[in-house]
């Protein structure tokens, strides 16, 4: 229940904790007017430093057009690889902050396979250092810079 420090006057001081919860610890890049700003990641670019200065792991990642089976990208830096099982209808969408997988807009989250992955976040990205990227298909990833 409620208290208030009127109840503690006798003892001249009162003693309270509050609990604070921090859902996403994590600042993010953004413009002037306050919303967020997107980067991206190509396979124009197999080793790139994504900058900011925490993890990122909130993005959309888009593999392919349907040309090639079993699609996947694997971040070598950080352990993090996610393949589509299967021949894809078209460009494969990945999005880690909504935990969904669409394959040309349709729901396809069955053919999502994380076996290798070391990570337990869907994918990561490591900031201040290079993180180099595997893959058979092309691919981007649009991410929004993490600072701590």
């Amino acid at each position: 229940g409620q208290i208030s420090v009127r109840d503690y006057r006798a003892f001249v001081y009162a003693k309270f904790s509050v609990n604070v919860f921090y859902p996403d610890p994590r600042w993010y890049e953004c413009n002037s007017a306050g919303a967020k700003t997107t980067s991206t990641l190509t396979q124009a670019v197999l080793t790139d430093d994504p900058g900011g200065t925490a993890l990122m792991t909130d993005m959309t990642i888009t593999l392919g057009d349907g040309s090639v089976n079993d699609p996947y990208i694997e971040n070598q830096t950080t352990g993090s690889k996610l393949k589509f099982s299967g021949n894809p209808n078209g460009a494969v969408v990945i999005n880690t902050s909504n935990y969904t997988l669409t394959d040309n807009g349709t729901n396809a989250i069955g053919s999502l396979d994380r076996t290798g992955s070391t990570t337990t976040d869907w994918f990561r990205l490591q900031p201040g250092v290079d993180n180099t990227f595997d893959t058979n298909t092309t691919f981007s990833i649009a991410y929004t810079k993490a600072f701590i």
